[in-house]
């Protein structure tokens, strides 16, 4: 059963784990849904609406762990326990023979989920018990505020052997349940490089790269997609990013914008979505050793336009 969070101003929709969504890509361990801010709807869906899975794609604010390369995948002869790896806040998923892939549907073997809830605040955990090595307590909170709401998250290894990933939101987002068009922009606390993208498509033509931000020029037709790779530029692995995590998105349409900020020195920021929504994504990267915990949070916050 979904929980609902609010207070007045922010009503938050959160999806227990297993409730519907029960792909192998997206963590289950309490996902943000629907979220509406005085009264104005802010989330959409990862596929128009002929083409809905809520069971295996995406929706609200799903965030995933191991986007690239999932902790384990590589490890072994890929026979008997080893055919297991750990996707955080999902379960264990089995091998196949080729490369590990994000669009895959694995076969999945659940963990263990529990939760508390308030009205304004609810707690998501989940163990992952222990497999080849490998194991996780996974802890989210996530709490409203006056004008918001904050995710705070905090991941122990309890396994034997240390892991490294990343993490992201896939925020899908719908602004006052509107398409996507010139009304819509995105801002970010750095210059957005012209020169470095690490994948870009933009078959509308509809994005114009500013100094620190991006503004569209019309909306996405038919089924085209937009995405635009490592707005930073590329960060390497032994570099720490100079870059805040941090974005802002305007729609000249609502009264208000909207912004995450995490905690976290950002990895990279890559943007997608089509016509009926718009993903910036905020990347964390982090290695936990065994016994190490890892906490970080993403606050959401809604700011009346001046």
């Amino acid at each position: 059963m979904s929980d609902v969070l609010h207070n007045g101003q922010v009503v938050l929709t959160v999806e227990s784990a297993g409730e519907v969504y029960k792909g192998s890509r997206f963590d289950w361990n309490g996902t943000v849904v629907k979220a509406s801010y005085k009264g104005y709807d802010m989330l959409g869906y990862e596929k128009a609406p002929l083409h809905r899975k809520d069971a295996i794609y995406g929706r609200g604010m799903h965030n995933e762990f191991g986007i690239r390369s999932c902790i384990g995948y590589n490890d072994g002869d890929g026979k008997g326990e080893s055919a297991w790896f750990p996707k955080i806040g999902t379960g264990w998923l089995l091998k196949n023979s080729d490369p590990y892939f994000f669009y895959t549907q694995y076969v999945i073997d659940p963990i263990t989920f529990e939760k508390e809830v308030h009205d304004d605040r609810a707690v998501y955990f989940c163990k992952s018990g222990t497999r080849n090595g490998y194991g996780y307590e996974y802890t989210k909170t996530i709490s409203l505020k006056e004008s918001g709401f904050i995710t705070e998250y905090k991941l122990v290894n309890t396994g034997d052997k240390p892991f490294a990933t990343d993490e992201y939101v896939h925020n899908f987002l719908q602004p006052g349940g509107n398409r996507i068009n010139e009304a819509v922009s995105l801002q970010f606390p750095w210059t957005v490089r012209r020169d470095v993208l690490s994948d870009a498509s933009d078959k509308d033509h509809i994005f114009v790269r500013e100094m620190t931000g991006l503004s569209l020029t019309g909306r996405p037709r038919g089924k085209h997609e937009f995405f635009l790779g490592s707005l930073t530029g590329q960060v390497l692995p032994s570099e720490e990013s100079p870059y805040p995590a941090r974005w802002l998105l305007k729609d000249e349409r609502l009264p208000f914008s909207m912004s995450e900020t995490g905690s976290f020195r950002l990895e990279k920021c890559d943007v997608w979505g089509h016509k009926r929504t718009i993903s910036p994504e905020l990347f964390f990267s982090f290695k936990a050793a065994p016994g190490e915990t890892v906490s970080w949070s993403r606050e959401i916050a809604f700011t009346e336009n001046l």
